[in-house]
């Protein structure tokens, strides 16, 4: 349980404990010394913090193991209530950003792919994100536009509303 943790050593190693990790292991210990739990522990920390094609360091806010103690921050931030559109942009944004950065720092690197379909997928995860985001509350704003306040053929007021208005409101003659 403790590994699961926001100080669990795959999030926040020691530099020592990266070191170690990254080291080939030595002669193997007996059991009863705690070779093995070291050996199974180094495994785990150099599995979460470094590429398996790359052998390089992943950054900490792109690790795996740091996908919800960085991701959460973001998620308040989207749920936040009465956001003007510039702030729903930005948490947009970074939602989209955050997450890109994480696929492509934990990305199959045996087979280059070029930057350019990154940047793609980058391009439209964003513009996809924000236009969903800022078209629900345009909305409110315009139901016309997206289908709101009826449609093209009218349609017949409900038989409450008739009598609700009054009879010269409603068609139904009177002054």
């Amino acid at each position: 349980m403790k590994d699961q943790v926001l100080g669990s050593p795959k999030l926040l190693p020691s530099s020592a404990e990266e070191e170690a990790a990254q080291a080939p292991p030595g002669p193997p210990e007996s059991s009863r010394s705690g070779g093995n739990t070291q050996l199974w522990r180094a495994q785990k920390i150099k599995q979460a913090i470094i590429h398996p094609d790359t052998n390089e360091t992943i950054f900490m806010p792109f690790r795996m193991s740091g996908y919800i103690p960085f991701g959460t921050p973001i998620v308040v931030g989207l749920l936040l209530p009465n956001q003007t559109l510039a702030s729903t942009i930005f948490w947009q944004w970074l939602n989209q950003s955050h997450n890109a950065c994480v696929n492509y720092a934990n990305r199959n690197a045996t087979k280059p792919s070029p930057t350019s379909k990154f940047i793609q997928g980058y391009l439209g995860a964003v513009v996809s994100a924000v236009s969903i985001a800022v078209s629900g509350p345009l909305s409110l704003l315009f139901p016309p536009l997206f289908g709101g306040w009826g449609s093209e053929k009218q349609q017949e007021p409900p038989a409450h509303s008739l009598w609700s208005e009054g009879p010269h409101r409603a068609g139904m003659g009177g002054a």
